[in-house]
């Protein structure tokens, strides 16, 4: 293995992409993670060029990803060098990590599926530089050799990444089996009582019981909501607040005249019950309400009745989390004039931080829906509108985005990192998201990969159908809360 340039060593810092991108820059003062490097030519790269190895330490680099989405939107000049030492680092840095079994590492950052986008990213900036006849820097090999080199090293990555290559393709993940059946009347309203739509469905502590957010028998997505008129739960006594048993009887239910639109639930790992009311009007709605497992009310989040994007404020909260630490996590936004954030809250409520605007890019959401989260402590966020899962750490940070489980409605993780998600409005109430057919989806958070598939059975339809909210009992059981069908389907293993 002989050096390209003999003693030539820097250390790279956390890479940053200015506000206009203008620059990429590689600091060498308040390392994070430090790396030392060296450029050299291997063999591994068959002799045609340079990549950058590891030469003493083994901690994770930080570099946030969504810096190959500013890298691809800028169409200012990045200096040739500095694109090239952040691709070849990536290089050298995915494949000394492709054969660590526990892949990503829980404190990394940067996916390997990542890294292979920088590249790609890098590429199409190095091939209009090559169109502009600009001259690679002196201390660089020619631009030519760097595309030859990536194009030969994308093929190896293609080839070795294997369900992060297609999370990240158009492929519609509709062909796994389908090893459950159906069953329709499972939950056993009371008499004189008939189903209303329902998105929030969870699992109660003991692994068998299940705890359902119901709209008072209307028929309510939050689309049909018009000011002045009756609308899901306002003005209705009913409970919607439902838990059935192992059987499906309904066992206890609380929360009448409280609510607008019940939209998400959740199950805290105390027992607790958090749901959200998506919709607001003067004095009600607008918040998280987390109550004890015999309905008292123990905390409120937002102002009751006030749409608005303060730090004690939501508009059209959808879904809330509560991680193992007491930390909240509130998905708060549906669409329209809504937010499209995350707000993170303490376990008694103070607001700590909120991140996330209107968009499409990483970090930014579009009808952020459902939460769920990891046995690692990752945070994923289906984001709806973008037909997406993005998955943050606790602090907010990006960390990758899957598409592979289509356009999520509700996403729910097992504790043994099982992910379901459902899919309830493509090719129906969805209008950018053809070929991908509804239902639910069921894989692994370790890998990615889509392992089976329950469709909707309703081949044809203009508005929302099959599951919106989900989730699976300690027996591997699943739930479908579903709001145009009105019903809570529970699906049992052949």
């Amino acid at each position: 293995m002989s050096s390209v340039q003999t003693g030539r060593r820097w250390r790279l810092a956390d890479v940053s992409v200015g506000s206009r991108a203008e620059e990429l820059t590689a600091s060498t003062s308040s390392l994070l993670h430090p790396w030392e490097l060296t450029v050299q030519q291997t063999s591994r790269l068959g002799g045609s060029g340079p990549a950058i190895e590891q030469a003493t330490r083994s901690k994770p680099f930080h570099v946030r990803t969504s810096h190959a989405h500013s890298i691809l939107k800028s169409k200012s000049r990045i200096s040739l060098s500095s694109r090239f030492e952040l691709l070849s680092f990536h290089i050298a840095w995915a494949n000394t990590r492709r054969s660590v079994a526990d892949w990503p590492p829980a404190n990394n950052i940067i996916s390997l599926s990542t890294a292979v986008r920088l590249d790609v990213a890098w590429l199409q900036i190095c091939q209009e530089d090559l169109r502009a006849r600009i001259k690679p820097e002196s201390t660089i090999m020619s631009c030519r050799n760097h595309v030859n080199t990536v194009m030969g090293i994308g093929i190896t990555f293609v080839l070795g990444i294997g369900n992060l290559s297609y999370a990240q393709s158009g492929a519609a993940t509709n062909s796994a089996p389908n090893p459950y059946r159906s069953i329709a009347d499972w939950a056993k309203m009371p008499e004189g009582r008939t189903w209303g739509s329902t998105s929030g469905v969870d699992i109660d502590p003991d692994g068998t019981s299940v705890w359902v957010a119901e709209r008072c028998g209307a028929f309510a997505p939050p689309t049909l909501f018009k000011p002045g008129e009756p609308f899901a739960c306002d003005g209705s006594s009913l409970d919607p607040i439902l838990k059935f048993d192992a059987s499906g009887s309904l066992v206890k239910s609380f929360g009448a005249g409280m609510f607008i639109l019940p939209h998400g639930l959740h199950v805290d790992h105390a027992g607790n019950i958090w749901v959200t009311d998506n919709l607001g009007r003067t004095g009600k709605g607008q918040q998280v309400i987390k109550f004890s497992p015999d309905g008292k009310v123990l905390m409120t989040l937002g102002k009751a009745g006030v749409a608005g994007n303060g730090p004690d404020e939501f508009n059209a909260p959808s879904a809330v989390y509560v991680a193992p630490s007491g930390d909240i996590f509130v998905a708060d936004g549906h669409g329209g004039n809504t937010n499209a954030r995350i707000v993170k809250f303490s376990s008694d409520g103070r607001f700590i931080k909120a991140w996330g605007t209107k968009g499409s890019a990483p970090g930014e959401f579009d009808v952020p829906h459902t939460l769920a989260m990891d046995s690692r402590g990752r945070l994923f966020v289906g984001d709806r509108q973008n037909n997406r899962i993005q998955i943050f750490d606790q602090d907010g940070n990006f960390l990758d985005q899957w598409y592979q489980f289509s356009r999520p409605s509700g996403v729910y993780i097992d504790k043994h990192d099982v992910i379901y998600a459902a899919d309830s409005e493509s090719e129906a109430a969805a209008k950018n998201h053809d070929g991908w057919k509804r239902g639910i989806r069921i894989g692994n958070v370790r890998d990615g990969a889509v392992v089976a598939f329950i469709p909707d059975p309703v081949e044809k339809t203009t508005g929302t159908s099959a599951a919106e909210g989900v989730a699976a009992d300690a027996a591997g059981n699943i739930y479908g809360a579903e709001v145009g069908p009105k019903r809570l389907m529970r699906y049992v293993k052949n």
